[in-house]
Order: structure tokens, then C-alpha cells, then sequence
């Protein structure tokens, strides 16, 4: 007997949300470590003993490492992604000599309600601030790659006194540079956003009104005072390097920017250049310690 269409048709729908389903179980998906393992990782590294914090009421899960009568760096991913996209930096021993540093598992990702999506850059901000707030540490410097660069900008405008520098890593700061494509809209359909892996569901919920965050936000660069450090790599096919002619024009022109843009590079120099991540982080806590007149042991923590 001949098989119907429609029922050839069916099975293959059923395929492929069974494949969805397991595709969507699978770890790697969930761009995140087992806790214990980012621990091993880095004393395995460093041999500094690292401690993973989990999520508290109003405050974010994150990794701490470092002595805490440094100067503290706040390292901020990006979308998708978690805090184990800096694990080069917490297993970075040159880095380690200079700062303590806490790594942040954004709010949707990581194990910071891991799978709902949190659109506001404002909330994504204070929820870092939070987290760090009680930290004692000297001073502090943030580091934010690609959607991280934005919302560390954020931070800043909200509460500068916890923010005494900023590193953009392909920051996608640039409301008039950002994409917004068609296909956004269906990914969240109800039907097609329940087959897709939980960070991926989460990153398009949050990409989805970037744009209108970022027109938000525009007013809010006036306000920066702390030095800058922009980086971003000519190639990056992902963040255009013109963002970095809107920081140049909506930074108050008394503000300190340090421009280090990497001929040929993509949008994963946070991962590939780790030589130049280490000199721009040091270069921008010259650029802090000069404004600011800050030295470890001569500023207190909060």
C-alpha cells in the first residue's frame, strides 16, 4: 500500500523535532562548564585556587579568582556565550599578577536562569553591578566582548564609581551598525523557538530589540568619564568596525579612548589573541591608574 504524503510528511516533522530536542540536550549547546571542572582548570593553570559562585537572589553566578586586595577585572560575554569565555584571562598568570578577576555568567545563560531571556541592558547591567558591588577590590576595570561591550557601557552610565575603565572586545555599541534581520521574528515563533537549543533561544530574544536598546542608550556615552579601550578586528564579519567611528564621535572629547584595531582579525580575537587581550588590559589600567591616580594598596574597596 502506497504511503500517504501527508504521512511521509509528518515523519519527517517528527524527525526533525526529535532531532531538535536532542540536539538541544546536548552540553556543549549550553556554552557552559561543570563548576567544578572551571575550578581544576584554572588551579591546574595557575595553581590559584578559584571558586565558583551560584546564583543568588539579585545577584549573577560567576567565577572568582585572584588576590582581592588587587585591582578587580569584571569580564562580561556576549551572546550567546558564559563566563567560560574568559577562561583564558582567570588561567592568564601574567594577567593574575595585576588583578584579581570575576567572571559573570550573564542573566538567560550560563547557570543565571539558564534559558530566560533578559532583553534589558539596563537589568543585564545591574545585575552585574549587583554582583560586584560587595566585592572589596581597589578599583575596578570591565571587560565586555561583542552584546558584553554595550552592557558594560551600561554599568558605567549607571553607576560610575564601580566602573574606572572600560575594554570593548568587537563591541556592537552602534545602533545605526546593527543588523536586523527578518529571520529573528520566526526563530521565535512558539512552535520553531521550542526546537532550538535553549541559548540559542535566549540569544535571539535578546538580539531581537538591540537595536532599540542601542538608540536608548546613545545619550547615555555623554556621561562616560573613565578611559576607554576600543579592540576590534578589521575582518570581523559579525560587529563592523565602524562601530568604532561611533565611539569616537559620542565620547565626551575629554574621555580617554585608546584605539587597537587588529589588521585581518575576526570576531573571535578574545579567544585567538590572547597576547593582545593581556596588553590591552594592562594599557588600560595605566590609562585608569593616570586619570584617576589610583594604586592598589592606596584606594579601598567598596
Amino acid at each position: 500500500m502506497a504511503v500517504k504524503k501527508r504521512h511521509v510528511l509528518v515523519g519527517i516533522l517528527l524527525f526533525c523535532f526529535a532531532a531538535c530536542v536532542g540536539i538541544g540536550k546536548m552540553e556543549f549547546l549550553k556554552f557552559r562548564d561543570e563548576p567544578g571542572r572551571m575550578e581544576h582548570r584554572i588551579f591546574e593553570s595557575t595553581r590559584k585556587k578559584a571558586h565558583f559562585h551560584a546564583m543568588e537572589p539579585g545577584k549573577l553566578a560567576y567565577v572568582q579568582v585572584g588576590d582581592t586586595t588587587l585591582p578587580l577585572l569584571v569580564l562580561v560575554h556576549g551572546s550567546p556565550g558564559s563566563l567560560t569565555a574568559f577562561m583564558s584571562f582567570m588561567q592568564d598568570t601574567a594577567l593574575l599578577r595585576h588583578f584579581q578577576m570575576v567572571a559573570v555568567d550573564r542573566l538567560g545563560f550560563g547557570y543565571s536562569d539558564f534559558g530566560t531571556a533578559e532583553a534589558s541592558m539596563q537589568k543585564q547591567a545591574e545585575a552585574i553591578l549587583n554582583t560586584v558591588k560587595v566585592l572589596p577590590a581597589p578599583y575596578r576595570l570591565w571587560v565586555g566582548h561583542s552584546l558584553g561591550g554595550p552592557i558594560i557601557a551600561e554599568a558605567a552610565m549607571i553607576q560610575p564609581d564601580l566602573v574606572q575603565g572600560l575594554m570593548l572586545v568587537g563591541g556592537s555599541v552602534d545602533p545605526a551598525q546593527e543588523p536586523r534581520e527578518w529571520w529573528h521574528g520566526p526563530l521565535n515563533w512558539p512552535i520553531v523557538r521550542s526546537l532550538l537549543p535553549p541559548a540559542f533561544r535566549v540569544s535571539n530574544q535578546e538580539i531581537m530589540p538591540l537595536y532599540e536598546e542601542l538608540v536608548r542608550q546613545v545619550p547615555g556615552w555623554k556621561t562616560i568619564r573613565c578611559p576607554v579601550e576600543f579592540v576590534h578586528g578589521t575582518a570581523d564579519f559579525l560587529v563592523n568596525i565602524d562601530n568604532l567611528y561611533f565611539v569616537q564621535k559620542e565620547l565626551p572629547p575629554s574621555t580617554t579612548l585608546a584605539i587597537d584595531t587588529l589588521s585581518g582579525a575576526d570576531h573571535f580575537i578574545l579567544w585567538t589573541r590572547m597576547d593582545v587581550m593581556r596588553r590591552d588590559v594592562l594599557h588600560l589600567n595605566d590609562m585608569a591608574i593616570a586619570q584617576y591616580g589610583l594604586h592598589p594598596d592606596e584606594v579601598s574597596g567598596e
